[in-house]
């Protein structure tokens, strides 16, 4: 989902710039109610895409959707900040997405799979 999101936003630069004027406004009121919608939305999407999974058995069925989409959604918000602050260094031009963006995709997809425990990849401990 992050990648077609990232081919959107090279194929749709006006809607791209909007972005850059929000990351740019962030603690402002209008940041916060944009990315608020934004979230309900992605919650919204996760919520499905969680059901699904469980019902494929990818996934455990005992967990809280709500909770889990809530939580991957405001991690994907996080992800972005932590690109641009951390690997960017402050340079918000969201129209300058390079490569190094799904490497912090993967430390995301890396953290929700796998955590932070000792127990390795692959292992069946739950605790």
């Amino acid at each position: 989902m992050f990648v077609a999101g990232l081919k959107f936003a090279a194929e749709n630069p006006e809607l791209t710039l909007m972005g850059n004027w929000v990351f740019k406004n962030k603690g402002r009121p209008i940041y916060n109610e944009i990315v608020d919608i934004g979230l309900q939305n992605a919650q919204n999407v996760y919520t499905e895409l969680l059901e699904l999974a469980i019902s494929r058995s990818e996934i455990r069925d005992d967990i809280d959707i709500n909770f889990v989409s809530h939580t991957i959604s405001s991690m994907n918000i996080s992800a972005v900040e932590y690109y641009f602050q951390s690997v960017r260094g402050e340079e918000t031009d969201m129209q300058k997405l390079d490569e190094n963006i799904i490497g912090t995709v993967d430390l995301l997809i890396d953290f929700i799979k796998y955590g932070i425990g000792t127990q390795k990849k692959g292992g069946n401990d739950n605790d």
